[in-house]
């Protein structure tokens, strides 16, 4: 028999939005081991975007694409990369922090 490896269900960063007010990310900052992943929630469109670094493999995320899978094997630990929400014209800087 093979090893069983435990899966690791995604963390869920849900968005929200009020009409002509920034979004919101619960939670804003979101902490992942190296074996996790994050997804986005929102029930309509938006855009999440790591405009100068990412710690996965796309630097875009969206209805449709919007889980990341783990981050890559070469990311730094205790770092905060920043990504922006898009919705409605409106954005949101939070963060994606890996930790050990």
């Amino acid at each position: 028999m093979g090893e069983r490896k435990p899966v690791h269900m995604p963390k869920t960063v849900k968005l929200s939005h009020v009409p002509h007010q920034h979004p919101h990310a619960d939670p804003e900052d979101i902490v992942i081991a190296p074996g996790e992943s994050v997804k986005w929630d929102y029930s309509g469109d938006f855009v999440v975007v790591f405009e100068h670094e990412t710690p996965f493999d796309s630097w875009y995320f969206y209805p449709g694409n919007n889980m990341s899978g783990k981050p890559r094997p070469d990311v730094e630990h205790n770092h905060s990369y920043k990504y922006t929400v898009h919705i409605d014209g409106k954005r949101l800087d939070p963060n994606v922090i890996i930790r050990p």
